[in-house]
């Protein structure tokens, strides 16, 4: 693979950093990072479906394991890839859905989790409207 294979990315999507002191946070600390190992802090920006796929396929390539790419909120998410500390990096589409169900499940942390309540809700018969 060359440059030209080189997945489209949208800069960072969202970024999360919980603290109890702002000071004390930004600092160097090895043994801080090895306890939040499985965090994610950030999610990098990727422009649409299509850009996830590539770089999910991309990264099977590069033999980095990852979650492949799931429906998430709003959009798509590829999940579960880690840095050397072991924090998660996830990327995150910007792209939405066009049909978001209101309840759609709100979070991604368990992808086969995530996948088993969307196939739950999909099987579940329409609400009825009634017309007044």
């Amino acid at each position: 693979m060359d440059m030209r294979d080189a997945p489209r990315l949208a800069g960072i999507h969202h970024v999360k950093l919980p603290v109890t002191d702002l000071a004390r946070a930004l600092r160097l600390s090895p043994e801080r990072a090895r306890a939040s190992a499985g965090f994610d802090y950030f999610a990098i920006g990727v422009p649409d479906r299509e850009a996830i796929e590539q770089l999910a396929a991309r990264l099977t390539a590069l033999g980095e394991r990852h979650a492949g790419v799931h429906s998430a909120t709003i959009g798509w998410i590829l999940p579960q890839l880690h840095d050397p500390d072991g924090h998660e990096i996830r990327f995150y589409t910007h792209e939405r859905h066009t049909d978001l169900d209101p309840e759609a499940i709100t979070t991604i942390d368990e992808p086969r989790e995530t996948a088993q309540r969307r196939e739950e809700l999909a099987a579940r018969p329409a609400p009825r409207m009634e017309m007044t």
